[in-house]
């Protein structure tokens, strides 16, 4: 299925998971995945059994995982096993290739990019598989703001050596690296009253948000303007010199654990861990760089001057489960964890149930509850783009985050059509979030809920395939007595997905999405002073002086924007199939150009009217998502 996605560059997990139910994202921005009403960092992402927090790259619109070295993804999006922990709305499991017997490789190149992948058996019992993906930098610029410029690369590694048939050691090594760079370039004026000269403007951050400003001066400036441009030079090399920017961010987990499963009868499996892990903050940053006011940097209402954050702490978690199977018509999982944390006095208890009724051979009933603790979490909810979160201790109330599932599910296949139907409650309790306060930074907690329904029709023939899903669905959060939705709160959406081989060699897909809008946030708002600095003498005026700044009294999720719809398209072609296997695609993202709203910014210009009067009227611009995005790959696999 993954290969017959329409795609941006190359066939990505996260992407292809967004086009399930149960799964939105806050907009194509930020593609981090919701499972049902949580948060993204509700979700536990694992790769071959590690933890990854963040495993995305520009800045989030692609998943640091290459498609090459991923072999199977299971997706629990609620009311999941005891075997897994410290996530309060789901999990997701990344399972790697294993090394081919014989020695192959694959690249793919495409117009944003390169992978390269191969599977080789350098020894009769030893087994080595690697892959490779970069970007190519220049070429974003052909879709992207050329402000922007991101470089990435991941590199992984697995290795396996077989003592025997049943017994056999693994390891892996996985690597990734981001670099952004961010080029604002402004265009200012040097006025008099008889004639002018073009300033540029720039400022320049790069990946460890380090700002350098500079200034280009045209070559033919005329003499009355060499006393500013010398003023301003002056001025920048002070700025730059007394900025002291720095930020240094590391968050280190060590982590041990041991699973246990004892097959105790026919009908009875027991399943038994222990997990200890210990945690390490060291957030640190001197006047922070701020992007713009709807890009959310580490966490909401960060603090821009300073900030400084170590903490050390550790946690104990063991779990015991059964899974009984009662009859051939029954299947009951029952178990429950407990976990402990260094910063609270409390025991957490974590009671867990599934049972699934099979009312005949193609009908299937399932009913879920439990309870989910998460001892650290980010604090990122009004953000549309939720930029390098950091995850925080939740040691406020001497609790920790916790949710109550329940979800119920009935399964029907006929022929080749399978039909399904899911109903989900979840309810938080000790949700973390920043807050400003004096200018400095606290922590507060508060409840939240998310409510849904799922109906989704899959169909699978040989030629043809495809789904067919509507999902009702509402996840809202309080603090300090006010409620508002969560950003990813979409509350319909119908998503539609199907593919055609038309022979041997011929495969087209397409992918349709229709959403209501998700709630916007009127309380950033971007504030333009004109006419900032005068020189009476020479009328000079600097103009185009920008300040941001938050209004946090403005109620969220008040508004919403407008619906999302849009048609991806693809079109592969398997063009050589021996000695080598060599294939092409073409892929169409947003087929007949919909003008997605992104976001909004709310601009209040400062300025006076003809007569002298001061006035503020306040615009608003539109941002819009990604246009039409053509993507031609070729593969090359022997």
């Amino acid at each position: 299925m993954l290969q017959s996605l329409p795609v941006v560059s190359a066939p990505d997990i996260f992407q292809a998971l967004q086009k399930l139910p149960g799964i939105s994202t806050a907009n194509e921005a930020n593609p981090q995945i919701s499972l049902r009403g949580g948060s993204f960092d509700q979700t536990l992402v694992l790769l071959d059994g590690a933890v990854m927090y963040y495993p995305f790259h520009y800045l989030g619109m692609v998943s640091s995982l290459p498609d090459v070295i991923v072999d199977q993804v299971f997706v629990s999006p609620g009311a999941f096993s005891t075997r897994y922990g410290n996530r309060l709305s789901g999990v997701l499991q990344v399972y790697t290739k294993n090394p081919a017997n014989t020695w192959n490789a694959n690249i793919n190149l495409n117009l944003l990019g390169a992978e390269f992948s191969g599977s080789f058996k350098p020894l009769p019992k030893l087994y080595w598989m690697a892959a490779a993906r970069t970007n190519f930098k220049q070429s974003y610029n052909l879709f992207f703001n050329e402000d922007f410029q991101f470089a990435f690369y991941d590199i992984w590694n697995k290795l396996i050596y077989k003592f025997s048939d049943s017994i056999k050691f693994s390891a892996f090594v996985f690597l990734n690296n981001d670099r952004q760079i961010f080029d604002n370039k402004h265009d200012e004026w040097l006025q008099s009253d008889r004639d002018d000269a073009r300033l540029k403007y720039r400022s320049v951050a790069g990946a460890n948000f380090d700002v350098t400003h500079r200034a280009e001066f045209p070559d033919n400036i005329d003499s009355k303007f060499l006393s500013y441009k010398s003023q301003i030079e002056t001025d920048l090399a002070q700025s730059n010199s007394q900025s002291g920017t720095r930020v240094d961010n590391r968050f280190i987990d060590n982590t041990v654990k041991t699973d246990l499963e004892w097959k105790i009868s026919s009908s009875s499996q027991l399943n038994s861990g222990l997990q200890l892990s210990s945690f390490s903050t060291d957030y640190y940053w001197l006047n922070k760089f701020d992007f713009s006011p709807y890009v959310n940097i580490f966490f909401d209402y960060a603090p821009g001057d300073r900030f400084d954050f170590r903490r050390h702490f550790s946690t104990i978690q063991c779990y015991l489960e059964n899974l009984w199977t009662a009859s051939r018509f029954m299947e009951i999982r029952t178990g429950i964890r407990l976990s402990r944390w260094s910063y609270s006095s409390t025991l957490q208890e974590e009671p867990r149930l599934n049972i699934v009724l099979k009312a005949g051979a193609n009908t299937r009933l399932k009913f879920g509850a439990g309870r989910f603790t998460q001892g650290i979490a980010t604090a990122l909810e009004r953000g549309l783009v939720t930029f390098l979160p950091l995850y925080f201790p939740v040691d406020q109330h001497n609790t920790v985050e916790s949710a109550d599932h329940l979800m119920a599910s009935f399964e029907q296949t006929v022929g080749d059509v399978a039909f399904a139907v899911t109903a989900y409650r979840k309810y938080f309790h000790h949700l973390l979030r920043s807050e400003l306060s004096d200018s400095s930074i606290i922590f507060v907690d508060g409840p939240g809920q998310a409510d849904g329904i799922e109906c989704e029709i899959n169909y699978n023939n040989h030629a043809l395939s495809g789904w067919l899903n509507y999902t009702y669905a509402h996840s809202h959060r309080t603090y300090t007595g006010a409620m508002y939705d969560a950003s990813f709160d979409r509350r319909h959406q119908i998503k539609c997905f199907g593919s055609y081989a038309l022979s041997e060699r011929w495969n087209f897909s397409a992918y349709w999405e229709f959403s209501t809008g998700q709630p916007y946030d009127p309380g950033k708002y971007n504030l333009i002073t004109r006419g900032g600095n005068y020189y009476p003498n020479d009328n000079f005026v600097r103009h185009n002086f920008y300040h941001y700044y938050y209004d946090s009294e403005t109620p969220v999720g008040m508004v919403r924007y407008p619906c999302y719809h849009r048609l991806d398209m693809n079109v592969r072609w398997l063009v050589r199939k021996t000695p080598y296997r060599l294939s092409t695609y073409l892929s169409v993202r947003n087929a007949y150009a919909r003008k997605n709203v992104l976001y909004y910014t709310d601009v209040r210009v400062d300025g006076y009217d003809d007569y002298g009067n001061l006035i503020q009227p306040v615009i608003r611009r539109t941002s819009y998502s990604l246009p039409v995005i053509p993507t031609a790959g070729l593969v090359v696999e022997f």
